[in-house]
C-alpha cells in the first residue's frame, strides 16, 4: 500500500493534499509501461464539517499503452466504504474523478482510496488522515468600529466561532494557534 500522512489543513481548495501518498509508480522494462496508479488528490472545499457532504478529487494515471476500462475506485473512511466509482482512463493519460461522501463524526478521520490493478496489487491503497473540528475559530480584527457585515455573515453559522477584537487592543501572544 501507500504511506500514511497527517493532514490538518482543513481542505485546501484546488491544492494537492500532501496527506495522500502512494507507494510509487511502476514502470515496465523494455519498451513500455504498465499499470494504473494514484497520482494526486485534494479536497474541493476549504471548509469541511461533520454531517456535511464533502468531495475528494483524485487523479489517476494510466501508465499503460492501452486504455484502462472501468477501473473500480473505492473510498473507505473509518472502516466503512463511503464512495464507489469507476474510471476509464486513456492510454498514458491522467483522469480526475470526484468521490462524494459525508463524514458523520468530528475528530481525526482515517481512510483510503482503493483501485483494482490486477495483477500488481501492492500499491492499490492510498491512505489519508485529516481532522474535522467541531467548530472553526474565526478572528475578526477591526479598526475603530466592528463591521456589522462580518458578524452578519456568520451569525447563522454555528460552525464558526467568531471573536471580534479591536486591532490595537489585540495581544497576539495570547491567541491560540
Amino acid at each position: 500500500g501507500g504511506t500514511r500522512g497527517e493532514c490538518t489543513l482543513g481542505g485546501a481548495s484546488r491544492r494537492t493534499c500532501g496527506c495522500l501518498r502512494r507507494a510509487g509508480r511502476r514502470r515496465a522494462s523494455a519498451g513500455g509501461s504498465t499499470g494504473r496508479a494514484f497520482h494526486a488528490g485534494y479536497f474541493t472545499s476549504p471548509v469541511m464539517q461533520a454531517g456535511q457532504s464533502m468531495e475528494l478529487a483524485v487523479i489517476l494515471k494510466n501508465y499503460s499503452d492501452e486504455k484502462a476500462e472501468e477501473v473500480p475506485v473505492k473510498f473507505f473512511l473509518n472502516g466503512q466504504q463511503k464512495a464507489l466509482s469507476s474510471a476509464s482512463i486513456e492510454a498514458n493519460s491522467k483522469l480526475e474523478i470526484k468521490l462524494s461522501f459525508t463524514p458523520s463524526d468530528t475528530g481525526f478521520q482515517n481512510g483510503y482510496v482503493s483501485i483494482t490493478d490486477y495483477p500488481v496489487v501492492f500499491d492499490d491503497n492510498y491512505f489519508i488522515s485529516f481532522e474535522l473540528a467541531a467548530k472553526a475559530p474565526l478572528l475578526h480584527l477591526y479598526g475603530d468600529t466592528a463591521s456589522r457585515f462580518i458578524s452578519g455573515v456568520y451569525a447563522g453559522e454555528p460552525y464558526f466561532d467568531v471573536h471580534s477584537i479591536k486591532s490595537v487592543q489585540t495581544d497576539f501572544s495570547s491567541l491560540p494557534n
